[in-house]
């Protein structure tokens, strides 16, 4: 398994509507991390809270990033592996202008490894009332006559909650400062509540990515997302992939849709999906060329033959991949590529009409067999024509491979009489498969 970490956000993403770990995703992510899976996650939430919500899974396999990454905390050393602290001036910079506002909110400062987090009177203020009595089972709140009192302590973070119309003014004038930045979005689970959250400019998790990546040498990081907060996330990761539910600015950003949070949407990701792909890919697939080969055509084609032509697959596999002949996709499952799918226009000696795609091979690790995954490649496969404005496919498989021409029958395909005779150590031949689509 390549070291590559993938990293999800919480709320509205990877925890259920009711603010939860499902049974199924807490199973599938033990056994998903018991398996070398590098698997975190990214959240505006502190430790104190994180902890509770994942306690069916800890520890993580890779650093988590909290307070939208004002914080980064190793939950199997039980430390925190980087802080972003506000500096006093900017802490009592950044407070003025909230006053001058009308807002305040919940300064959170760390202390002994764990959120403390201040507020001032907040009667009158419903909505900084409910987020204090959700989270009390979680933190301490200690109420102070000013926040400015404790502007010299470790701050991190300044969150607040109202209508967008009371903190996007706020916001401009917060982002204004030098070396604060901060953050503007709905609550995940009540409409109409916002949140403003401020932090040390460096504490995104855009940053916090970049660091994980650096300190910890991932190859790729993958990230899912549903909220506003998620953009500096997503700008950081190689893959992105929002879920059904999310905002349309972030499904604007993202690699791809993803199933929604009611419906696990990442972990059922985690556990299959199919992409493009990349060089890296190159080995697994000459691994899956051979194998199938083996398998599939023992009896059929001269094993002399499948002998040779394996032998030269993991030479060939880069320069297939880096060619531009075919585009190919990989199906990966809980995290390991089990197949490849090509797929093309159809060439001229074909003789069909602009609206055919071909499927120019599927091959699957023999492990995987019967379980699906051949008729997700297909599905996929008419997935990409209909993009391309296809409305046909087309495929040759040999007239003697009764397993093979079965499994396209079932997806739909039949014959059009077109045949073609080839030299696999002995002539064989070859039947076109079409389909409607």
């Amino acid at each position: 398994m390549m070291n590559n970490l993938y990293i999800s956000d919480l709320d509205g993403t990877l925890l259920t509507p009711q603010a939860g770990l499902s049974g199924f995703a807490a199973e599938s992510l033990r056994r998903l991390m018991r398996d070398g899976l590098h698997f975190s996650i990214a959240t505006a939430r502190t430790w104190q809270s994180t902890s509770v919500l994942l306690k069916d899974i800890l520890p993580l396999s890779a650093p988590a990033v909290l307070l939208n990454g004002a914080l980064i905390y190793d939950t199997q050393a039980h430390e925190y592996v980087r802080k972003e602290l506000i500096p006093e001036e900017r802490v009592l910079e950044m407070l003025r202008i909230v006053k001058e506002h009308g807002q305040t909110g919940f300064l959170y400062s760390i202390r002994e490894g764990f959120i403390r987090p201040y507020h001032e009177d907040i009667s009158g203020r419903p909505f900084l009332q409910a987020f204090m009595a959700a989270r009390t089972g979680y933190y301490t709140f200690t109420p102070t006559s000013s926040l400015a009192l404790h502007a010299g302590e470790d701050i991190v973070y300044l969150t607040m909650q109202d209508t967008l119309e009371a903190l996007a003014p706020l916001r401009e004038a917060v982002k204004a400062l030098q070396g604060i930045d901060c953050v503007l979005y709905e609550d995940s689970y009540t409409n109409g509540v916002w949140y403003l959250e401020c932090f040390a400019h460096t504490a995104t998790k855009g940053n916090a990515v970049r660091f994980l990546r650096e300190k910890y040498n991932y190859e790729k990081i993958v990230g899912f997302g549903d909220n506003l907060n998620d953009i500096p996330l997503f700008e950081a990761c190689d893959e992105t992939y929002a879920v059904a539910n999310a905002r349309e600015a972030l499904k604007v950003m993202a690699t791809g849709v993803i199933g929604s949070n009611e419906e696990d949407g990442v972990v059922q990701f985690l556990k299959f999906h199919i992409r493009t792909a990349t060089i890296d890919d190159a080995p697994a697939c000459a691994e899956i060329h051979c194998l199938g080969w083996e398998a599939a055509y023992a009896g059929l084609i001269p094993a002399e033959t499948i002998a040779r032509k394996n032998a030269a697959r993991p030479a060939a596999w880069p320069e297939y991949l880096a060619s531009g002949r075919y585009d190919y996709y990989v199906p990966v499952l809980e995290g390991r590529v089990v197949g490849f799918l090509s797929l093309r226009s159809p060439e001229e000696h074909e003789n069909l009409p602009d609206n055919y795609y071909e499927v120019g091979g599927i091959y699957l690790h023999p492990s995987v067999y019967r379980q699906g995954i051949g008729r997700r490649l297909m599905a996929f496969a008419e997935e990409q024509a209909r993009v391309k404005g296809k409305t046909a496919m087309m495929l040759w498989v040999f007239e003697d491979n009764a397993p093979s021409r079965r499994f396209y029958e079932a997806c739909g395909y039949h014959p059009d009489g077109k045949t073609d005779i080839n030299e696999y150590g002995r002539p064989l031949v070859t039947m076109r498969y079409v389909k409607e689509i």
